[in-house]
Formats: structure tokens, sequence, C-alpha cells
């Protein structure tokens, strides 16, 4: 009996045991099948895409799920920074932290650039691309390539593997993409992310194509700007999309290429536009009418994310009311969210077998050392410094595990470039000027950059370069230029005569780059040089001949230290400009006849407001052992428009030439005042001392200066303008022009 009721309570416990366990897990399996996941739509919109951000800051405060993110375009990057664990709140920091412009335009910090790329990139009006094999004249694929803003993607999804499965993201994610070469739409779901946001956004004509996984693709918003369909076949049961199309301004829809590049796309993409609002649950539509595509500015960053804010508390209730009494299935990003780094212990760097013989060239432009701790922001400026170069098309990087630390790879794209730029400008001296730059660079070629510019005008001037950059962080390079120059000549403020100056020389230079903004160089130069001077005589008001000494061939050896921290040549917001350098000219080919130069050049600009600048300059140059030197090796006072040599001292109020004692000194300064965005105002006050010799300094040949100066920059280039009085004449002088100056 004992044993029957022992073995029947076990039967009874077993039996319940049994039965909690199955309908525990029967609940659990209904519990699963019922949950339903929510997909984020995000919209391609450009700058407009700025209104996801506050509507993902809306749906982090309402708490509301999101079990998967499909987007295009600018949805895409917001899109792919949520879906692997960045707040809302991040997201905007992020986007804050950005200088959009110079992300987007692939433009690079002008203090990492060679001296051939600050001084002559912004110099042009019109650029052309020539085919380097059957030397025609072609179009880019884009206007940019898209670097700098594939390395800012490399840089913040840094920890993500090198190939991922988009699903396997803390929010599983799905990006589009337009396939050139089939017509078709592609859905991006593997591969490296980075890569897959910038095809994703590499709007046709702003961006060249990108190639992702075999394949050459543009913005999705060709074909599908809008993609609730992905998030439809991704599972998801409800749809809540953010559209940021606006109703079309007739008065600002044509007034620009790209817009009516955009205006054929949105007609292209209508039809699918339309089935995919048919498809989401919500669609929130921010009001936007009037943002811009490019409006990428800081200051429209809080308006267009407020915008989109109040669409999302808009539709608020609506969502709550879908989701109500629903189990949505959620990503707990708490326990799977991306960690961001921002420190990185690079073991060691990576290339790439065909740059292997320059290893020396490419380590030392990085100024990256094995098993040290940089920043991001640090790898990401040693990628820009080679960049800047202008050898390489793309410098892209991926840092890879390697132990406790990563390597970093980098993905080099050889430039083979010919190019032909054109530019225009009118000045008081010249009147009418052309401009036209012919420049090659191969980096396979020891010659990696060969250069011709030429100055067509009264005063015409030819350059031609040669420069290699392959040798040991060192640049060698090869100059020879010819100039022109007819000249009003004037002493002790009155008209004397007119010169004809012919000036040819060739120079042997080297020049190596100390750090981002310091430049040590030095070279030989090969100088012939004619003056032809005709003067009035003061007796008998007859022009002679004079001073037909001076043609001949010089010869000079130089070194120089040049400091160039100017974020801008034309309009300098801040920065310093130094050069210091000593030369040897041999008088003559006469040995026996040797003449120490020394001079120096400083350049300040300093702001002291958001409206006001200080600006600051000094000229000085000595000249030693002046007997019988030539007026082509003289100090001189000129407007810039009248300079033949690099010996002018830029005087307020000058007309034509004035001839200056071997020991000259002039300063200035000056406060930039901004009448708005783009128009500067600049009052000045100069000094000049001069001399014959040091040991007789004194301040018998003082004068001084004053004038006002405006200048702006438009798309022909600068304008400036100056009128300025000079004590020595006791008269106004006018010069000045629009665009840039050779």
């Amino acid at each position: 009996m004992n044993i029957i009721t022992v073995t029947l309570k076990y039967l009874i416990v077993s039996f319940i045991i049994y039965f909690f366990f199955v309908t525990s897990n029967k609940i659990q399996a209904q519990t699963n099948d019922d949950e339903l996941k929510l997909g984020l739509v995000l919209s391609g919109g450009g700058a407009k895409g700025f209104a996801h951000i506050g509507v993902l800051k809306v749906f982090e405060e309402e708490n509301i799920p999101i079990t998967l993110i499909t987007g295009n375009s600018i949805g895409t990057i917001v899109g792919a920074l949520y879906s692997i664990g960045y707040s809302a709140q991040d997201i905007e920091d992020f986007v804050r932290a950005q200088d959009w412009e110079m992300l987007l335009l692939d433009r690079i910090p002008r203090k990492l650039k060679t001296p051939f790329k600050q001084n002559y990139e912004q110099k042009y009006l019109l650029q052309f691309d020539l085919n380097t094999k059957n030397k025609k004249l072609s179009l880019p694929s884009g206007y940019v390539k898209g670097n700098n803003i594939l390395n800012l993607f490399s840089g913040i999804t840094a920890n993500i593997p090198d190939s991922v499965y988009f699903s396997d993201l803390p929010i599983p994610f799905a990006c589009v993409a337009y396939n050139l070469e089939t017509g078709k739409e592609e859905l991006l779901n593997y591969g490296h992310l980075p890569t897959a946001m910038l095809s994703s956004m590499a709007i046709p004509g702003a961006f060249s194509p990108v190639n992702f996984n075999g394949m050459r693709l543009v913005d999705g918003g060709v074909i599908n700007n809008f993609p609730v369909d992905i998030a439809k076949d991704m599972g998801a049961d409800i749809i809540i999309g953010i559209d940021l199309q606006q109703e079309k301004d007739e008065d600002l829809q044509f007034e620009s290429i790209t817009s009516i590049l955009m205006g054929i796309v949105d007609q292209i993409e209508v039809e699918k536009h339309n089935n995919n609002i048919e498809l989401a649950d919500i669609v929130i539509n921010p009001e936007l009418k009037g943002v811009s595509t490019f409006d990428f500015k800081a200051s429209a960053v809080d308006s267009i994310m407020k915008k989109g804010e109040m669409a999302a508390r808009k539709q608020m209730p609506k969502i709550k009311e879908l989701i109500s009494g629903r189990n949505i299935k959620r990503n707990n990003k708490k326990d799977i969210a991306y960690k961001h780094i921002d420190e990185w212990l690079i073991r060691e760097v990576v290339l790439e077998d065909e740059y292997q013989n320059d290893v020396k060239f490419i380590l030392s432009t990085l100024n990256i050392t094995p098993n040290t701790v940089y920043t991001t922001s640090e790898i990401d400026e040693a990628t820009k410094r080679l960049y800047a170069y202008g050898n390489f098309e793309m410098v892209n990087y991926k840092l890879k595990p390697n132990g406790m630390g990563h390597n970093l790879e980098l993905i080099i794209k050889d430039k083979k470039e010919s190019k032909l730029m054109l530019g225009a400008g009118f000045n008081t001296v010249d009147l009418a000027v052309i401009y036209a730059n012919y420049s090659k660079q191969n980096y396979s070629n020891f010659f990696s950059l060969m250069m011709i510019d030429t100055k067509i005008a009264i005063n015409p001037q030819i350059k031609m370069i040669m420069e290699s950059n392959r040798m040991y962080y060192t640049t060698m390079g090869l100059e020879i230029g010819a100039r022109y120059n007819k000249l009003n000549q004037y002493e002790e403020g009155s008209r004397t005569g007119k010169m004809d100056v012919v000036n040819v020389s060739a120079s042997l230079y080297t020049n190596r780059r100390l750090q981002n903004n310091i430049d040590f160089g030095l070279g030989a130069t090969q100088h012939y040089y004619s003056n032809s001077s005709y003067r009035r005589s003061d007796s008998d008001n007859i022009i002679n001949l004079f001073d037909v000494d001076t043609s001949g061939f010089y010869s000079t050896l130089f070194g120089q230290f040049t400091i160039d921290s100017r974020d801008d040549v034309n309009l300098t917001r801040r920065g310093l400009y130094l050069n210091t350098k000593f030369s040897l000219l041999v008088n003559k080919g006469e040995f026996s006849n040797i003449v120490p130069i020394y001079g120096l050049k400083v350049n300040s600009v300093m702001p002291i407001n958001d409206d006001v600048y200080l600006l600051g300059s000094f000229h000085h140059r000595t000249l030693f052992n002046t007997e019988s030197l030539s007026s082509g090796y003289s100090n001189y006072a000129a407007n810039t428009f009248n300079s033949y040599s690099d010996y002018s001292f830029p005087v307020l109020g000058q007309r034509g030439i004035s001839f200056l004692e071997p020991v000259s000194t002039l300063g200035e300064l000056g406060f930039r005042i901004g009448l708005d965005d783009k128009n500067f105002l600049t009052p000045r006050v100069q000094a000049l001392l001069q001399f014959d010799e040091w040991k007789n300094f004194g301040f018998d040949h003082f004068n001084w200066s004053a004038g006002i100066t405006y200048q702006t920059s438009t798309r022909l280039g600068p304008i400036d303008f100056t009128l300025g009085y000079q004590n020595e004449f006791s008269d106004f002088n006018f010069f000045g022009g629009v665009g840039h100056q050779f």
C-alpha cells in the first residue's frame, strides 16, 4: 500500500512538472510567434536629413521600440549610426562636430597641402580633366571622389568588422543604391559598412561612382529614395517612415545643375515613391520647404532637427495607438550597443604590394609610428596629409584587429592625372588677363608633377615646374620662368621715366617639410635680367637711354625657412606666414663680387571677434656689398600688380615703382571689418624706413602711408581694391582687381 501511494505521488508530481514545462514552452513559443517587428525607414534628402535626428530623439523620449532600419543617402548615414548603437544625441554631436563643406567637397586643410597645392589650386575658375590615353578633354565622373567622407565613416564605425552582415548589427539594417552597370536597384546588406554608406549617398554628378562588392554604385535615390519595400522584405510588420520629400518650389526648382539633376531623379523615382508611401503604416513628413539639399551650414542644423521633432510629436498619438497592446520586438541596445573608441594602438601600417617600394615616403608623410596609440582624428589627419600631396586619387584606411591593437591598412588609388585649368582677371595695371595651366601628375614617374603656368596680358609671364615627391619626405624640383614688365618709374614722388624689364630664370631646389606648416629649402638659381630704361633729362627734357649695363647673367645660392599656418591665401581669417631667406648673389658672373642678401616677410591675421580681424605685416631686406648692383636685385616699392621680382615692398599709394635704399623695412597694421559674411573693409597704416648701410641707421628716409581696402570673394575669384595715400606723393592712388594674381 505504501509503495502504491509513493508511486502514485511520484506520477502526479511528474505529470505536474511535465505539464508546467510543456505549457510554459507553448506559451513562450506562442509569445515569440506573436512578436511583431517595427521597421523604421529613413529617406534621402541631403541636409534635410538632420530632421531624422530630431525624430529619433522623440522616439527615445517616448520609448518607441525599433526592430530594424532601412534608409537611403542621408537616411543611410543616420540609420547606420543608430543601428550600431549611437544614440540620437550621439548622432547630433557627431553632426555638429563636422565641417560638412570640407568633407563633402573633399577639401583638405591648407596646412596639410604641398606648396604646389597651396599656391595653385585656388587660382583657376575652370578645370578640365584630360583623358591620359587619347589626350582628349573629358568631364570627371563626379565633382568629388568622396575621400574625406569615406574616411570619416571608417573612423566612426572602426569597431565594426571589415565585412559584416548588416542584419547582425545591434539593430538590423539595410540600405539601397543604384547599379550603373545593370540599371537596377541594389540591396546593400553585407560588406564594408562605410563603403556601403558612401555608395548609398553618392549623388550622380556630385560624387564619383563607388566600387562596392564588385558593383559600380550611386545614390539609391535614383530608383528608391524611400525604401519602405525593403523594410517589408526584411520582415517588418509595422512600418514608420520619415519622408523628407517636399512640395516643389517653382522659384527654386531649376536654378542650378544640381537642382535640375535632382528634379530628373525625382521624376524617375516618383511611382516607386508613391507605392512606398502606400506600404507604410505612418509617414512622418517634416515641413522643410526652402531647405536646400546641400544646406549643411551649422546654423541650419538646429532648425532642421527641430522641424523633425515637431513632425514626430504631431504623429506620436497615432504611433502610440498603432503599437498599443502589441508585442513588438525590442533590440536591447544597452547590452549590444557599439562601443565607440577614440584611441587605437597601431601595431603596424599595412600597404598594398604595389607601394612597397615607397614605404619610406608614405610612412614619413603619414608620420605614424608602429606600436603607438593614436586618436581617430590623428589617423584621419595622417591620411589627409598623404592625400594632400596630390599623388593619389584616394587614400582610405581600415583598422583591423592585431593582438591587443590594430593594423592601419591603407587602401590607395594611384593618380595618373592630366588637367587643364583656365582663369581670367581684370586689374588696374594689366587690364584684362587670361590664365592657363596644364599639369600632369603621376606618382609612378620620378617626376610626379609637371606643370606649365601662363599669364597672357600686357605684362605676360610663364612658369614651368618639374617636381619629384618620391624621396624620403623631400621635394626636389626644377623651375623655369620668364616674365616681361612695362613700368613707370618714380623718384621723390614724381615720374622720371619708363622701364622695360625682361627676367628669365632657372632654379634647382629641394624642400623638406618639417611639420604640417614648416618648410626648409635650399636651391640655386641662374638669372638672365635685362632692364631697358628711358628717362627724361632734367635739363633739356630729352629722353635718354640709361642703365643698359644691368643686362646679364646672375647666379644665386639660397636657403630659406617658411612657416605658413594661414587658413586661406586671399581672405585669411587666422594664421601666420613667415619667410626668411638668405642668398649669395654672384653679380654678373664675377665671383669676386658676391653680394649677400637677407630677407624677411611676416604676415599675421588674428580674429578679435566674428566681424573684426587684426592684420599685421613686416617686410625687411638688407643687401650687403651693393656696389654696381643690378636693379633686378634692388629693393623697390610697388603695388602688387607692378612687381617684376620677389623684392618689392607693397607700399600703399605707390605709383609705378620707386627704388629703395639697400636696407629697407616696411611695417603695416590694419583692421579688417566684416560688413557681412562676404564683404570686408580694411583700414591700414604703414611706416617705411630705409637707409644705405646699417651703420648709417636713421630716420632721414622715413615715410608713411595709409589706405583702405575692400575685399570679397566671388565665383570669378577674389575682388580686392585699395585706395592709398603716400606722404611722399602727397596724393591718392587707386589700384586693385578681380580674379587671382599670377
